[in-house]
């Protein structure tokens, strides 16, 4: 009985990223923006990362594509490549293979290291596995076949498998499924060359050998049996063979029986997974098991064509919201699948490949779990094409950016015309620059001049040019802003130039460091210890540019709470079938006061990962800025994982560590650090634990009590780091010249408790200022100021959310973010700003938002739109962002855009601002200049 599967390499060419705009609803996702990476795996096989946001959050979306056609390509089921039934992650799966791309497949038993596939799996004409309790009387787990012709499809399967002797007639359970052994299986040379790897785990089992429809052993109980080479066994345990013994001799003509859906004699490929997806490129309705809501999800479709394979995971249970069943059908069919069905999700969703930019198989995906979770089987790609000569260069610098006089390195790989990776050594390749722009010293090219220059590498025939920029530094920043540290820690500090346009880049020399106060520590080739308490900075220079960061050395604990409160908690697992519990109040075991929380679990035998949550229905929140968190932990020597979740002011969530090992029995204290970055105040709203892989089942407890912030010593003040002179800052004061004037205020409301004496006064002053020697005045923050206008005024507070205005030489455009971000507020604002300001026939751009991007609450969409703004640019015009919310003016310029805070006349006690200040832009045709005043 012979039936096989094609394995499948994939392959990526050269990357690219494209951004793409849309306001698009299908079926629940109402899509926004696409930012696309392409890469080649192999020749026939491309991945693709799209990082699409919809309106109602984000989609991480891996896509592998193959090319059935392919000659070099071939696709096979992947399994363990130690003994059968072991789970394996998919990453280990396809090396061991040599698969250079796959995901996961089929749906499988969670519990225990081992397991069984649900589905049918082929490789190359010969059943693998196949289990009988699935598609019996309805439709469940469809399979992904190839037949012998080649060609692909998707449908239902069914086995109905009997072993008939004349006096017995045996239902077998599967052909080489190894579950709990409760009813006989059919065993090949496939599942293993002997049954040792069996008896060592089910002691108890009898061997019925056949060979040749004739049963030549019935082995005794325990017995360790070879497999025929041209046979086959029947095994079950040993008390279901005390009950059908009579019916088996040895000599005795036996047969196994098989009756199948399919005719598996044409069938060279299978694998399976879930419910439908597509059919007839419609959206499959109730067409096998499908898991609702939205959630991680591996699928596979065929193209109407047959031509193309594709393979899907969207991320979820993170940053990316996951799918639903019919958002991933319209992802797949958006992809070129006619036809679709799920493959296993949730935890198991992992998608890994090897493009020509890597140089190894990675986990292309986010997984859900935080670790890979252990599946039984995979779909692998395989590039088969013989090794031949070399038909492309590819040269990839270490940077694409270093100043005047520092070195840029480069690597080189050769491919043929499959995409084979091959060595380039770089003594035999030749670099050359044109002239004047760059000393070449062997493969390292150092910039003489500011600007673009082109690299011409030569190996072999082949040539490749590459673009790489000179700059000049203007400043320079540390790696940290400020230090908090205990006495004995360390921090490693790095200094990275600056250019004038706001590129960052590595700086060769020397950087010397002082500290404010020497008694707080030491620096050693740019690592700083901690020796005592207290607080200070550390002043960093190169080439006369300076730059300061504050340090902190220790600090104050502060209670925030003992848990006397009774907090309302809750308790959830994952997975919920195998992590359980309960989370609730202890008065037996406490550190401080009189209760403790307590958290009871218990985690089953698996080698994927599990953890139990005890989760506060109303966060706690931790006031202050603290550097790290501690707790009083009542430890049960688990050595399972102690995390938290904690929650920043824009609503990012963080997880942090308290200990990877709980390794002690009693009251211990443990500490999690605050990452860097977060908005203040936090917020705790989960304790868990962990554990990537188990083997105790018993039931056990930990209890927390006595949560503390560690707040930081107050920092002196701190000097200014040496600023970029602005080639666009220059005198604004008004000229009857033909010059267009602009004038703008950030927020002049103060709460109306806190309004002083002069609060009419000085707004009447502002907006006298503000139409003095302008052609427009804008209120670009919250006002309140109803006094007639002798010049054009736009008030933000009436205008309200997107608006564009096309003035002389400037296009301005307000965005509202008020609720947090762009896409929060009004998704439509991203499609309608970056057409209006690439389709503008102005040069100059300037946005108006109502705070900084760093107040974003989405993370993402900060750097989604930073990244617009920097295509914006690209495209030829000058981008200006200006904000609000600010108590001191600032401007700062990152990768070529100018990011400036206007100050809020009041401050927060409704005083006078005296850092008020209005900005001011003069422009003439194509030409802008700013000014504070």
């Amino acid at each position: 009985m012979k039936y096989k599967l094609k394995k499948i390499i994939a392959t990526i060419l050269s990357s690219c990223i494209v951004f793409s705009s849309f306001n698009v609803t299908t079926f629940g996702a109402t899509q926004i923006m696409d930012t696309v990476t392409k890469e080649i795996v192999a020749s026939g096989v491309t991945y693709e990362h799209n990082q699409r946001l919809n309106a109602e959050g984000w989609q991480d979306i891996h896509v592998l594509t193959v090319d059935l056609n392919a000659p070099n390509i071939e696709i096979a089921p992947v399994e363990s490549s130690g003994e059968i039934g072991k789970k394996d992650t998919v990453l280990q799966m396809l090396n061991d293979s040599g698969a250079v791309a796959g995901v996961n497949s089929d749906f499988f038993g969670m519990k225990g290291n081992y397991s069984a596939s649900f589905g049918l799996t082929m490789d190359n004409g010969e059943l693998l596995s196949v289990g009988t309790d699935k598609n019996i009387s309805k439709h469940e787990y469809a399979t992904f076949f190839i037949d012998n012709a080649g060609n692909p499809f998707i449908d239902f399967f069914n086995a109905n498998i009997h072993f008939k002797t004349g006096i017995v007639d045996l239902e077998l359970a599967s052909v080489n499924k190894i579950t709990e052994m409760k009813y006989p299986i059919y065993f090949s040379r496939t599942g293993g060359e002997t049954t040792q790897e069996l008896d060592s785990r089910f002691p108890n089992l009898v061997k019925v050998v056949v060979e040749n429809n004739t049963i030549t052993k019935i082995s005794n109980k325990g017995e360790i049996v070879t497999v025929p080479e041209n046979g086959y066994l029947i095994i079950m345990n040993g008390d279901y063979y005390d009950g059908i013994a009579s019916g088996f001799s040895v000599g005795q003509k036996a047969e196994a029986e098989f009756k199948t859906t399919l005719d598996l004699n044409n069938i060279d490929t299978a694998l399976s997974g879930g419910g439908k997806l597509l059919t007839n490129g419609e959206i499959a309705r109730n067409d096998g098991v499908i898991i609702t809501g939205r959630q991680p999800r591996t699928a596979l479709g065929i193209s109407q064509d047959k031509s193309k394979l594709i393979l899907m995971v969207v991320d979820g249970r993170g940053s990316s919201i996951g799918a639903t069943h019919d958002e991933l059908a319209w992802l797949m069919k958006e992809y070129g699948a006619y036809e679709a069905m799920h493959l296993d999700g949730g935890g198991s969703s992992t998608m890994v490949a090897e493009t020509i930019n890597d140089s190894y198989n990675e986990v292309k995906n986010t997984v859900s779990d935080g670790a890979e979770r252990k599946v039984m089987t995979s779909v692998g790609i395989f590039n088969k094409g013989e090794m031949g000569i070399p038909v492309e260069l590819s040269v990839r610098p270490n940077t694409e950016r270093a100043f005047i006089g520092n070195s840029i390195d480069f690597d080189f790989i050769a491919y043929d015309s499959y995409y084979h990776k091959q060595n380039v050594d770089k003594t035999q390749v030749s670099i050359s620059v044109p002239e004047g722009m760059a000393t070449v010293n062997g493969t390292t090219v150092i910039p003489l001049v500011e600007g673009e220059i082109s690299v011409t590498a030569t190996w072999n025939g082949l040539s490749k040019v590459v673009t790489v920029y000179g700059m000049t530094p203007a400043s320079i920043k540390a790696n940290v802003e400020e230090l908090n540290l205990s006495v004995g820690q360390s921090a490693t500090i790095s200094v990275s130039g600056v250019s004038t346009e706001g590129y960052t880049g590595a700086v060769s020399g020397a950087v010397s460091y002082e500290i404010s106060n020497p008694a707080l520590g030491t620096i050693v080739n740019g690592t700083f210890t901690a020796l005592n308490e207290g607080s200070g900075h550390i002043k960093c220079t190169y080439n006369g540019a300076t730059t300061y960061i504050g340090v902190s050395v220790g600090g104050t604990e502060v209670s925030v709470t003992s848990f006397e409160d009774s907090p309302s908690l809750s308790f959830s697992s994952y997975p919920q079938d195998l992590a359980s519990g309960f989370a609730g109040l202890s008065n037996m075991f406490y550190n401080d006061g009189a209760t403790s929380l307590l958290l009871n679990y218990t985690f089953s035998v698996s080698g994927s990962t599990q953890a139990s949550y005890l989760n506060f229905v109303n966060p706690i929140t931790i006031q202050g800025k603290p550097s790290m968190i501690k707790m009083s932990v009542y430890g049960n020597n688990s050595g399972h994982w102690l995390r938290g979740k904690i929650k920043d002011a824009t609503g990012t969530e963080y997880v942090i560590d308290f200990t990877k090992n709980i390794d002690w029995v009693g009251w211990a204290d443990v500490t999690a650090s605050i990452p860097a970055g977060v908005t203040y105040p936090i917020s705790l709203e989960t304790i868990y634990v962990a554990s990537l892989s188990n083997t105790n089942t018993n039931n056990t407890q930990l209890c927390f009590d006595n949560l503390r912030a560690v707040v930081p010593n107050a920092l002196p003040d701190i000097p200014s780091d040496t600023q970029i002179s602005d080639k666009f800052i220059g005198d604004t004061t008004y000229l009857n010249d033909g010059a267009y004037y602009i004038t703008m205020t950030g927020n002049v409301v103060a709460p109306e408790s806190k309004r002083g004496s002069d609060y009419t006064s000085t707004r009447v002053n502002v907006n006298t200022n503000i139409q003095s020697g302008t052609n427009l005045s804008i209120y670009a923050g919250s006002d309140d100021i109803s006094i007639q206008n002798t010049v054009e005024t736009i008030k933000r507070s009436q205008s309200g959310g997107y608006a564009v205005y096309n003035k002389s030489g400037v296009t301005l455009i307000n965005l509202d973010s008020e609720k947090g971000t762009l896409t929060n507020t009004n998704y439509k604002q991203w499609n309608a700003f970056k057409v209006s300001a690439v389709l503008s026939e102005n040069k100059n751009i300037v946005f108006m938002l109502d705070r900084p991007t760093s107040l974003f609450t989405d993370k993402r969409e900060k750097e989604l739109f930073e990244n617009v703004l920097n295509d914006i640019k690209n495209s030829g015009k000058n981008v200006f962002v200006v904000y609000t919310g600010l108590q001191k003016a600032e401007a700062t310029i990152d990768k070529g855009i100018r990011y400036i805070g206007l100050p809020n006349l009041w401050n927060n006690d409704g005083s006078y601002n005296t850092n008020y200040k209005m900005l001011r832009f003069k422009v003439v045709g194509d030409n802008l200049t700013y000014q504070f005043k």
